[in-house]
């Protein structure tokens, strides 16, 4: 009895695990969301979930609470790509309008949208259009990136310039050796 009520207690304690931070993930800010530590969790009760599938339930028949929150964290899990894509850090305003566009739904910046709400307006039937916004995003931040860095490298070079042959409005750089 005691090791029936002790796999009972695990699986309602992480059944209401599960149930409280998809809660928050779907109702907190969006951008506020860490993508990254939602994976890991979403893959721990993947995995949870499936050691539990396993056990047999009453009657040797599938507990009918473990396949409820199999069903859950799987159907969860199959969102999980667009996102990971949404949640890309290098979506700017611009690509966010683009979104919003494509969902049909008016985009204000600054404005605070949930994971429920992106939901709700068919983020998973715009897959591949999220998918590659977010990966236009990430070149584009790539290239950002490099043209900051060539910028500040020239930001500290210093051209010395010399008249051409005594002509007062021609030039030419003089000690070219850096």
């Amino acid at each position: 009895t005691t090791s029936q009520f002790e796999l009972k207690q695990e699986m309602w304690t992480k059944l209401d695990t599960w149930n409280e931070s998809v809660y928050n993930w779907k109702s907190i800010e969006f951008k506020a969301l860490d993508v990254d530590e939602m994976i890991k969790e979403v893959g721990m009760h993947y995995k949870d979930v499936h050691k539990m599938s396993k056990r047999p339930g009453p009657n040797g028949q599938p507990d009918p609470v473990v396949t409820m929150f199999k069903e859950s964290v799987e159907d969860f899990k199959d969102q999980m790509p667009v996102i990971t894509d949404l949640g890309n850090p290098s979506l700017q305003e611009r690509h966010w309008k683009k979104l919003f566009d494509k969902f049909e739904q008016p985009y204000t910046p600054g404005v605070m949208f949930t994971l429920e709400q992106l939901l709700s307006y068919g983020a998973v039937n715009h897959a591949e259009f999220i998918s590659e916004t977010s990966s236009i995003a990430s070149g584009e931040f790539g290239l950002e990136q490099l043209l900051d860095k060539i910028r500040k490298a020239w930001a500290d070079t210093a051209f010395v310039t010399l008249n051409h042959r005594d002509q007062s409005d021609i030039f030419i750089l003089g000690g070219i050796d850096d």
